[in-house]
């Protein structure tokens, strides 16, 4: 079973809006990477001084892993996220239900505008 993973860390909004067109192609190769990892699908939101995380992963362990690799944890400090500062990440099990849905295929770089809004409790990587 895939799990839904939600991470909220601080970050340089400005600085991380302005590398997703600057950096795109060392977005793309973190995609592949993800996606080897076991990555699923992924998404970004930014809201008050915070980036969020939405993605899925076909486990815990895999989610962890990718996430404790220093290139990794590099690359999100060189995009403006505070590596230093507590994240808070939130974990649940991917359910199918009759109304889930979604509507946004478009292709990456036509989904750079989202928002989020934060909660939850920590579970740490």
């Amino acid at each position: 079973m895939s799990v839904i993973v939600v991470m909220k860390v601080p970050v340089d909004v400005d600085v991380f809006m302005r590398t997703l067109t600057e950096r795109a192609d060392e977005y793309e190769r973190m995609q592949a990477l993800a996606q080897a990892a076991g990555g699923r699908s992924h998404r970004y939101a930014t809201g008050d001084g915070s980036g969020f995380l939405i993605d899925e992963w076909t486990s815990v362990d895999a989610f962890k892993g990718f996430f404790r690799r220093d290139d990794v944890v590099a690359f999100m400090a060189s995009v403006g996220v505070d590596t230093d500062a507590e994240r808070l990440i939130l974990i649940g099990d991917a359910i199918d239900s009759p109304d889930r849905y979604d509507l946004n295929p478009a292709p990456a770089t036509a989904r750079l505008a989202t928002t989020a809004a934060p909660g939850g409790a920590s579970t740490a990587p």
